[in-house]
């Protein structure tokens, strides 16, 4: 394999700056399940959301286990969705397209400050 040449000074920047803590409003535009790396056996759902600024997306994990659940029941019952107290099916076509306010909270992982999906808030609509 040759070498590779690249010239750094004419990278650009990722533009994803950290936004500052609060609540910001955003729409879920994403519902997957995923596999938790490590293989511990659980499964987790992905909820992706996008702020006024189609360019900004923020992800929230939700693990599967048993003793994680209240975190996806509490936001999806944000997003406006009853699911009862027993068994029950999430397809993600349900919360696809939902209002909600994201309470975003910071982190720093490796030296780097990170934006976190605190929380998930009831949204009553609003206008972009």
């Amino acid at each position: 394999m040759g070498v590779i040449q690249v010239d750094w000074s004419q990278a650009e920047s990722s533009g994803f700056e950290p936004v500052e803590p609060g609540e910001y409003a955003a729409v879920c535009t994403g519902c997957k399940l995923s596999d938790k790396p490590g293989g511990s056996g659980f499964h987790y759902v992905e909820l992706e959301f996008t702020g006024k600024d189609p360019k900004r997306k923020y992800w929230g994990n939700y693990s599967l286990s048993p003793k994680a659940l209240w975190k996806l029941k509490e936001t999806i019952v944000a997003l406006g969705i009853e699911p009862g107290d027993g068994p029950f099916e999430l397809d993600p076509e349900d919360v696809i397209g939902k209002d909600a306010l994201l309470v975003i909270t910071q982190e720093t992982y490796n030296g780097r400050v990170n934006n976190k999906i605190d929380s998930v808030k009831p949204s009553s609509g609003f206008d972009w």
